[in-house]
C-alpha cells in the first residue's frame, strides 16, 4: 500500500505543473466560442467556463489531497 501512495503522490506532483498551460488552452477555446456569432456556440462557451475552473483546481488540489490521504493511510 505505501508503494501505491507514493506512486499517487509522484503522479499527481507531476501534473500540477499542467494546470496553467491546461486552464489557457482552455479559455482560449473558450474565447473563440464567444467570438463566433452564433447563439449555440455562445451557450456552448458559457457553459464550459465553470467546468474549466473546476478542472483546474482539481489538478492544482490533486497534490495536496494526495498528500493528505497518503498520511491518512499510512500504516
Amino acid at each position: 500500500m505505501d508503494k501505491f501512495s507514493k506512486n499517487v503522490t509522484s503522479l499527481t506532483s507531476a501534473f500540477q505543473p499542467y494546470a496553467g498551460v491546461f486552464a489557457g488552452a482552455c479559455f482560449l477555446v473558450i474565447g473563440l466560442l464567444l467570438l463566433i456569432p452564433s447563439e449555440k456556440t455562445h451557450k456552448a462557451g458559457m457553459a464550459a467556463i465553470p467546468w474549466t475552473i473546476c478542472g483546474v483546481v482539481f489538478i492544482v488540489g490533486a497534490t495536496y489531497l494526495g498528500d493528505w490521504i497518503y498520511k491518512k493511510v499510512d500504516f
